[in-house]
């Protein structure tokens, strides 16, 4: 008689939620060609494993050059939110800091765009991989399409949990499928804690 292989339950828990994904102009690709697009995309990974893992991060998924991070899985912390501001400014950094060298001699720098969002999400894991549904996943891939190269946008939900901490202006309300949601810029050099 066959044993049934047991399911892990679902869990039900507040994450916030980085997407991330490398800003690389269609020229930029052509003139450096598909074999050095491929190291461009893994140095471009390991600079992003390293800042999230700083920041206790867990990796979801790449998806080519787009990265989902949760912060708040499998370790919640109190601070999450915060976490997750703080990776997202050093992740544009680390992005901006890889340099690629052109046929001409020149070099080129990248650039990352960030959407933020905190929210409630379902959690199942998959062979130990933990994946996550719900709106919080929805409206961070959406807000990170907002954000012009080199900059984090962060639902209100996150900069809420994170006031006094960051600066930042509004983007004004912007309707995404969890229905509408009002969207805040936090730029690069403002995405840092504040210091007093």
């Amino acid at each position: 008689m066959p044993v049934e292989a047991s399911v892990p339950p679902s869990e039900r828990r507040q994450l916030s939620v980085l997407c991330c994904n490398l800003v690389v102009p269609a020229t930029l690709a052509q003139d450096i060609g598909i074999e050095r697009l491929q190291d461009l995309t893994r140095r471009y990974r390991a600079a992003c494993s390293t800042v999230v893992t700083r920041y206790d991060g867990y990796v979801a998924s790449y998806f080519g050059t787009r990265l989902l991070v949760y912060f708040g899985y499998p370790r919640a912390h109190a601070d999450d939110a915060e976490r997750a501001i703080r990776a997202g400014g050093n992740l544009i950094t680390a992005v901006e800091r890889i340099e690629v060298t052109l046929e001409d001699g020149h070099t080129a720098r990248l650039a990352a765009q960030i959407g933020i969002h905190t929210g409630s999400v379902v959690i199942d894991d998959v062979a130990g991989h933990g994946m996550a549904m719900g709106e919080a996943v929805t409206v961070a891939e959406a807000l990170h399409r907002e954000a012009a190269a080199g900059a984090v946008v962060a639902s209100d939900a996150t900069l809420r949990l994170v006031r006094g901490m960051v600066v930042s202006r509004s983007l004004g309300e912007r309707p995404y499928d969890g229905g509408d949601r009002r969207a805040d810029h936090v730029s690069p050099t403002s995405a840092q804690l504040r210091t007093s």
